[in-house]
């Protein structure tokens, strides 16, 4: 059952996410064995918890100070005080969403031609890992 999770204050943690309790195990077990598949699609209607569900992971996935083996971010660090919406705020992270200073269209070849690069600051010691969202992708113009 979908769960209007719009209307409730945004959960800090995995512990205050009350819906879609496979995928969001799913998401903790990546994060603790740090293997992830390619790319992740996340569909549902509106207000289903779907950018908080992205917004928690990616909290989590560059928390500065999760050890390997967790799935919580600490909510304290630089990271995770960070809305990764908000392009520039973390430097792995592209957001493409309507509504920003720059085109829907500019954004997505933005983003596509940034999906070739390797991770701002990659170090094989290092958990460095780029994520791309496109928010919305329903509403992106066929044309592009």
């Amino acid at each position: 059952m979908l769960t209007n999770l719009a209307s409730q204050k945004d959960p800090q943690g995995w512990d205050g996410y009350f819906a879609h309790e496979k995928e969001i195990k799913d998401l903790r077990t990546f994060l603790e064995t740090d293997t992830f598949p390619f790319a992740f699609t996340f569909s549902g209607f509106t207000g289903s918890g779907k950018t908080l569900a992205v917004r928690l992971f990616i909290k989590a996935l560059f928390c500065e100070r999760r050890q390997p083996g967790e799935s919580h971010a600490c909510n304290e660090c630089h990271s995770c005080k960070q809305d990764p919406r908000v392009n520039g705020s973390l430097s792995n992270v592209i957001w493409v969403q309507r509504g920003q200073d720059e085109t829907l269209s500019k954004q997505i070849n933005n983003a596509l031609q940034e999906a070739y690069q390797p991770p701002n600051g990659f170090d094989e010691d290092h958990r460095n890992y780029k994520v791309i969202v496109f928010d919305e992708a329903q509403s992106i113009p066929k044309d592009n």
